[in-house]
Order: structure tokens, then C-alpha cells, then sequence
């Protein structure tokens, strides 16, 4: 069954964090659970509380994510409140890679925090990202795993 997302109530200028569940092994499935906050939050991080069933965020860190999600390679399972959803791999891999081994890391994700398959939201949420990422308290720009020569890249 395909991944039901809850609509946002556009009235509260909602947007949908991701909270990454903490793992000790970069390896363990990822776990996610779904927020509703309005877009212009509290940018702290002592009033998020999460738990197994629901995340309740009030005041998130918001983090946005992007990356070219690339269509090549197979697809990742994830379990994203109780359900499990298809990721594509470096999308995996960019969540890996953030993800905390105890604590639990809010991402306001493009590919996922937007219902994709609802044309409705999607250009709501498109035309607001301009006012995401101006409140959003870091922006990471995920360009894939670390290759031979990422180093000499970087010099």
C-alpha cells in the first residue's frame, strides 16, 4: 500500500517536518514520523518531543534538504510513521548521513515533505519554499557519498 499523508491545513501556513528516529549503526533501517508545524516556527530545539506513535513538534530545529534525487538506482524502504514508503537510494544515504545515534534530527525534506502526488499541495508547497528555507536554521545541500577524490575536489 502506498504511503497516506495527512493533508497540511494551509490555513495555519503548515508545512510537514521529517524527524529522523536516532540509530547507532548508519546501516539500521531509517525510521521516520511526520510533523505538521506552521512555516514560521520557533527555531529551537528543547520544545521538540517525539514519540513512537507521533511526533509533536512545537518548536523544530527546521532543517531543509536538497539534492537531485536521481532515478537510477533501486529504491530504499523506510518506515515513515508506521508505513513503509520507497526512497530513492541517495536519498537514503542523505538522511544516513544526518541522522543522530541519540537524538532525534527535524528535516523539512523537498522529495518528501511534500505530497508529491497531490498537485493541489505541491504547487502551494513549491511556491512557499522560498519562505522555507528563509526559516530554516541550516540549509544542507546533499551531493552524494564520499568518493576517492572528494578531497582533492575540495582544496
Amino acid at each position: 500500500a502506498k504511503y497516506q499523508y495527512m493533508s497540511l491545513d494551509m490555513i495555519a501556513d503548515e508545512i510537514r517536518i521529517m524527524c529522523i528516529m536516532p540509530a547507532e549503526n548508519v546501516t539500521a533501517p531509517i525510521v521516520m514520523h511526520a510533523a505538521h508545524c506552521p512555516v514560521k516556527c520557533e527555531v529551537t530545539f528543547t520544545a521538540l518531543s517525539c514519540e513512537s506513535s507521533h511526533c509533536d513538534i512545537r518548536s523544530p530545529i527546521l532543517t531543509t534538504h536538497l539534492d537531485r534525487w536521481g532515478t537510477d538506482e533501486a529504491p530504499v524502504e523506510i518506515v515513515l510513521n508506521g508505513q513503509k514508503k520507497l526512497i530513492r537510494k541517495n536519498l537514503a544515504e542523505a538522511i544516513r548521513a544526518v541522522r543522530m545515534p541519540n537524538g532525534i534530527v527535524p528535516l523539512w525534506i523537498d522529495a518528501m515533505s511534500i505530497n508529491q502526488d497531490d498537485v493541489i499541495e505541491r504547487g502551494r508547497q513549491v511556491a512557499r519554499m522560498g519562505a522555507i528555507y528563509e526559516n530554516a536554521t541550516v540549509i544542507i545541500s546533499h551531493v552524494g557519498e564520499q568518493a576517492t577524490d572528494t578531497a582533492l575536489a575540495l582544496e
